[in-house]
């Protein structure tokens, strides 16, 4: 099986910071069309927000890596319902899935730094710009012999070095044998607040949409001493900024959006040829294509050989046109993808894609904003209760966990328990009064009142034909301690000065 997990914000808007972090066992013993739908998948973990885990993701983890040590080791006891036997299972964990930073979480290597490929380890390509740290040296992974090699218009240096070698499973060993200060729990006595883990000599990098054409992207070039074309030129008491190859002039722009709203066909490489330089066209359409044979559902050895080479030639043509902030680790990291391919196959079954659309469908089982874990984890388990046709689970509930429709009706009045309710708009207009609204509850033993009036009555529709009726109410303040209400005689008298829950106003008409 695979490991997944990612950080999610289940209120759908990025302004709030929320992060959720599900971990997501993927099994591979299914059949290739099965094994990457969320039907199958496994929520093992829910870790709690509102901020991500970070690098004590290991503190959420811990219980679960005993369960697939246990697993490997020792196994299960299973039945084989095809066979009628029982047998022993043992399963491994082959990879895990994740973007790039959180793959940092979960290996303990730093994404960020002069070290941050993961694969060339200590001999990560890395330079120092004005701004940034970029990742060039494409020209390393070349054949000595390369003419490339000898050329200095790609960072004003010839390429000398040899092919970073990979290093081996002993000797990354190795290499985590020297972290130190390692501690499975959480920093939260108010001596460790903040305190950032030490990082241990010998520990090698282990630990536990804007455009980038910059004034300074230009000025690196001059500091390189390479594409004198585009360096910033002095003109009075300003500096120009000649055009680049691969930026669009405003009239090409509008052209380019023009054509962007017709395309319907395959033609598309004919019809963008004229807006970009032929060099900066035939660099992207060999990285599409590039792509587009790497996701193939079948691959062979020799092909991805093939595509090992090509994809050195199309980063090095990359480098004379895009200035060096354009290269981050994201880019470099293009190399590695064929060597992936040769150890797990198909990247259809390591992409993100599938989780990241399994992570939109728990973000719908948010039905109570105040508690979101629970809200995802009571769906995620009705949902496989049902499929499982389990006795746990009822219609009703299976219901309820796909959520309503959209269009809800609202009433200005509503018959429940025998009582007649009327909003308050409706008591306006009477002699009598019939929006009162009392519900009783309790808290940690203690029976609570709350008292308000109807502002509203909605009726949600789910699937099936089954509905249920809210009350919208105005909860007036009852703290008892603000003396905000007092009995009298036999009379209950309120305050309704102030309100108080005005986010959470909706009750079932059945508790009214």
């Amino acid at each position: 099986m695979g490991i997944a997990t990612n950080g999610f914000n289940p209120f759908g808007n990025m302004s709030l910071s929320y992060s959720m972090w599900p971990v997501v066992l993927v099994p591979y013993n299914l059949p290739p069309w099965k094994c990457m739908k969320d039907p199958y998948f496994m929520m093992s973990l829910l870790i709690l927000g509102p901020k991500a885990p970070g690098r004590d993701i290991d503190v959420y983890l811990r219980q679960l890596i005993e369960e697939l040590k246990e697993l490997w080791v020792d196994g299960v006891h299973t039945y084989d319902i095809a066979r009628g036997e029982r047998f022993r299972l043992h399963a491994a964990v082959i990879w895990s899935i994740n973007d790039f930073p959180t793959l940092g979480n979960l290996s303990g290597w730093r994404t960020k730094g002069y070290k941050v490929c993961i694969v060339c380890n200590e001999n990560t390509s890395s330079q120092l710009l004005r701004s940034k740290i970029c990742y060039m040296g494409h020209r390393r992974f070349l054949s000595p012999d390369h003419r490339w090699r000898r050329s200095k218009q790609f960072d004003g240096k010839r390429e000398i070095r040899s092919l970073s070698k990979l290093y081996s499973g002993d000797e990354i060993h190795e290499q985590q044998s020297h972290v130190n200060d390692v501690h499975f729990w959480k920093n939260i006595l108010s001596v460790d607040r903040g305190r950032k883990r030490k990082h241990s000599p010998g520990a090698s990098n282990w630990n536990t949409g804007k455009s980038k054409d910059t004034d300074t992207a230009r000025l690196d070039l001059a500091d390189m001493n390479i594409r004198k074309e585009l360096h910033l030129q002095p003109h009075g008491d300003r500096y120009l900024k000649p055009q680049a190859c691969y930026t669009l002039t405003l009239n090409e722009r509008r052209q380019f959006c023009q054509f962007l709203k017709s395309v319907k066909f395959l033609d598309g490489y004919a019809r963008i040829r004229p807006f970009l330089h032929q060099d900066v066209c035939a660099a992207l359409v060999e990285l599409s294509c590039f792509f587009q044979q790497l996701c193939a559902r079948t691959l062979s050895v020799n092909g991805l050989n093939r595509l090992e080479q090509d994809i050195v030639l199309i980063l090095c043509k990359l480098e004379m046109v895009f200035p060096p902030i354009f290269f981050d680790i994201m880019v470099q990291l293009a190399v590695h993808l064929l060597l992936e391919a040769k150890l797990g196959g198909p990247v259809g079954y390591q992409w993100m894609y599938p989780i990241e659309r399994f992570l939109g469908k728990l973000k719908k089982y948010v039905r109570n904003k105040a508690r979101l874990e629970g809200s995802i984890a009571e769906g995620y388990l009705m949902n496989t209760l049902h499929v499982d046709k389990c006795n746990d689970t009822t219609k009703e509930l299976y219901f309820l966990s796909c959520g309503p429709d959209f269009r809800v009706k609202f009433y200005n009045n509503c018959i429940v328990n025998g009582v007649c309710f009327h909003n308050n708009d409706q008591s306006h207009y009477r002699v009598t009064q019939n929006c009162g609204v009392m519900v009783p509850v309790e808290h940690d033993g203690d029976p609570i009142d709350f008292y308000g009036e109807l502002s509203g009555v909605l009726e949600l529709n789910y699937v099936n034909g089954f509905r249920v009726m809210l009350f919208k109410c105005n909860w007036f303040d009852t703290d008892a301690k603000k003396k905000r209400i007092q009995k009298d005689y036999h009379l209950t008298c309120i305050n309704v000065g102030k309100l108080w829950y005005e986010n959470d106003p909706f009750i079932l008409a059945i508790q009214a």
